[in-house]
């Protein structure tokens, strides 16, 4: 029968949890494609749904894979800093994602580790948008939801 996920909600919820701890000036949902204006920005969007178990009474357990990627201006001056803007920017976020992370929702936790599939994973690369070259952290965060999909009969 159809599936019924509830990805808009955890997006949003997400959106505003990153707005608040990572000293962002702008997170927007899916793939910016103009440049971000602001010295740090953050972008979100799903990568993957995995459904991993199928509870009694046909309620279910997700993984969510959702990319955050943080953005700055690779010709950002003073050169040094835009790695370290981004090493606190990322540090910051992170710490508080695991420490007390609080969706509400159906979103269970966050799967560090990846009990049940892929654990988080953080890569430093460059992205060029429009002619803009930014150096980006791609944050890969697996949500583990409960719920969210109903298997009709």
């Amino acid at each position: 029968g159809p599936m019924a996920f509830n990805i808009t909600a955890t997006l949003d919820r997400l959106q505003s949890y990153v707005q608040a701890h990572g000293g962002f000036r702008n997170v927007v949902v899916g793939e910016p494609k103009s440049p971000p204006t602001d010295s740090l920005s953050a972008a979100i969007w799903t990568q993957s749904v995995d459904v991993t178990k199928v509870f009694l009474g046909g309620g279910t357990r997700e993984v969510y894979s959702v990319l955050v990627r943080v953005y700055r201006n690779w010709l950002s001056e003073p050169r040094d800093q835009v790695e370290k803007d981004l090493a606190h920017s990322v540090s910051a976020l992170m710490e508080d994602l695991l420490a007390d992370f609080e969706l509400g929702g159906g979103v269970v936790a966050i799967d560090p580790a990846g009990m049940e599939g892929s654990g988080v994973t953080i890569r430093w690369g460059h992205v060029e948008i429009s002619n803009v070259m930014f150096r980006v952290v791609d944050i890969t965060l697996p949500l583990i939801v409960d719920d969210s999909a109903t298997l009709a009969p």
